[in-house]
This record gives C-alpha cells, structure tokens and sequence, in this order.
C-alpha cells in the first residue's frame, strides 16, 4: 500500500485511495463556501489547537472548568477537510444552543489539526479565539511515536503543525503558549490564557480533580489524555530519553532544529529547552 504525506492525518501519512477519497469530499463540500454567511452570535468562541501531544487537552480540560465556559467535551474535526463551511457553520449553531442552554459565554473546542483550519473558522465565525500550543520537538516527537510508531511521521507531523503555527504569530486573535512554560508555572499561565478570552480568574481552575472531558465517554488516546489532565499539572519536560535512542534523538535534533529556533527554543548537548 502506498501512503503519503497529509497535514489533516493524525499520524501524517494517509494511503493513497482514502487520501483521494477526501480531497474529492473537501472538494464537493467546498462548493458552497462563498455563498455562506458568517454565524452571528452574542457568544464567544474559543479554539484549542496545535501539534497532537503538545498539551492541548490539558489547556482545554482546564480552562473547560471555568463557570463561563462551554467545553466541546470530544475532537470534534467540524473544520476539517470533511467539512464544508454550511456543514461547520450548523455544527456550531448547535453547539451555540447547549452553551446558551448552560448560560455560558463562551464556547470553547479543541481539535489539534484545526491549527490548519484557522481561516475556515474565521470566516464562519470572524471573532474566533485561538489558542495555539508549541512544545520542544524532542518531547513531542517522543509521544508522537510511542503512540503511532513511526519516527519519520512524528518528525513531520511536528513540522508541518508548527510550522502553521509560526505562520500565526503576531495575529491579535491567536495566543502562542509555550508547554514548558505553562506547566512549570501554570497560574501564571492560564491567568493569561483567562485575560485572553475575556475570562476572570477563578481560584481552583487549575487544581486537580474531573474534567468537562470525563462527563463523556472517551475512547483510545482521548481516554488517556482525559485521566492525565484530571491530575495535579507537573513540568514534563526531558521526557524523551525512556522512548529514543541517542540516534533518533539526534536525527530528530538535525530535522526540526531550524524550526525549533524560531519558535524559541535553544539546545543543550542532551536535551531542548524552553527561552
């Protein structure tokens, strides 16, 4: 079987015959786009999103525990490629119902391949938050591959997400979070994650405990990340060397090194860190 490579693939690589399967759905779905009409609401809306394994779910089952806030409590995907904005725009109308139903303010979804969806968002819903998340590419790189055990699709899944990312910075809707930063000081980081969504500060939002995540039934990767994030937050840092050798490290050192300065990170001889 033949794959290529496919930013939308959670592990990268996609076989050829789904791969054009979903290029011709995206296409078909697509064809109404110019015509839809942005979705006016007095809510707000807010996106989680990044490279899978960068701490995602942690920023989403967090902030998911404000009394304002509305968690999407799966990946949703409603602005992936499957998707055409009439169907994503219906989608969040029907999440704007349950919000509204709750008395919340604010919407908040978190799917990390939507980082390649930001401008199909802005256009169904312009006044769009997000949230972007960047962790060092040892780290990331190591849980991408103990997952899908594939060093060269962890490798590019890492520079492909980041790279959209990168291509963010400095747009007033997008907030880049740094993982090593938010984990070794997580009040700091989440009050400023708070002043980013118009949210105000409630004592207990980063304490352990359940989640907007564990009131549905996760399955798989989703089930681990949602036990993971209900624990007290610890800097995981250096994590990578009980999963790469010496050498895959370094190869994956030499692959995302450029990248990987621009996003602000600075190498050691053993190890990446966070400026």
């Amino acid at each position: 079987m033949i794959y290529i490579p496919s930013k939308y693939s959670v592990s990268h690589y996609t076989p050829v015959g789904p791969w054009l399967r979903q290029r011709a759905v995206s296409i078909w779905n697509s064809v109404p786009d110019p015509f839809i009409k942005p979705y006016i609401s007095d809510l707000r809306f807010g996106f989680v999103l990044g490279c899978g394994h960068s701490g995602t779910t942690l920023i989403a089952a967090k902030l998911g525990g404000h009394s304002d806030v509305f968690l999407i409590g799966r990946e949703t995907n409603a602005f992936g490629p499957g998707f055409g904005a009439h169907c994503s725009r219906r989608i969040v109308k029907e999440w704007s119902y349950f919000a509204e139903l709750e008395g919340k303010g604010l919407v908040l979804e978190k799917t990390p391949k939507h980082v390649h969806a930001v401008r199909k968002i802005k256009r169904v819903l312009p006044d769009a938050m997000f949230i972007a998340i960047v962790r060092n590419p040892l780290d990331n790189v190591a849980s991408l591959y103990t997952r899908f055990g594939n060093l060269e699709g962890a490798i590019a899944r890492w520079k492909v997400d980041n790279k959209r990312i990168l291509s963010l910075r400095g747009e007033s809707s997008v907030k880049v979070v740094n993982y090593e930063n938010l984990t070794r000081e997580p009040k700091v980081g989440f009050r400023e994650l708070c002043d980013f969504l118009n949210l105000p500060w409630q004592a207990g939002l980063i304490a352990k405990g359940d989640t907007a995540y564990d009131s549905v039934k996760q399955k798989g990767n989703m089930a681990v990340r949602a036990e993971q994030v209900s624990k007290e937050i610890k800097p995981k840092i250096n994590t990578w060397p009980g999963v790469l050798t010496e050498k895959q490290a370094k190869k994956v050192l030499d692959r995302t090194k450029r990248l990987a300065a621009e996003m602000g990170y600075e190498y050691s001889k053993d190890l990446v860190l966070g400026i």
